[in-house]
């Protein structure tokens, strides 16, 4: 058991638990990618438009958030 207030981290985004505000889902894919992997605005802008590409031309979203990016699918949503 955690000790109360001690820190953790989620992916490399720091939370503390008496004073995370936001669900960490509320992060949008851009955001992810710019605070876990360090990309600037542009460069998670430009990645996004990448795999948005790869999705049109028919991949699978999933796999490619899970094997690439080792995220959830809750993502999807940003790609489509």
């Amino acid at each position: 058991m955690r000790p109360a207030g001690a820190e953790f981290n989620v992916g490399s985004i720091p939370t503390t638990p008496t004073k995370l505000k936001l669900n960490i889902m509320s992060y949008s894919l851009k955001q992810v990618l710019m605070q876990r992997d360090g990309m600037s605005g542009a460069e998670a802008t430009q990645e996004i438009k990448d795999i948005r590409s790869r999705v049109f031309e028919g991949e699978n979203p999933e796999t490619i958030l899970f094997e690439e990016y080792r995220l959830e699918p809750d993502y999807i949503w940003d790609l489509i």
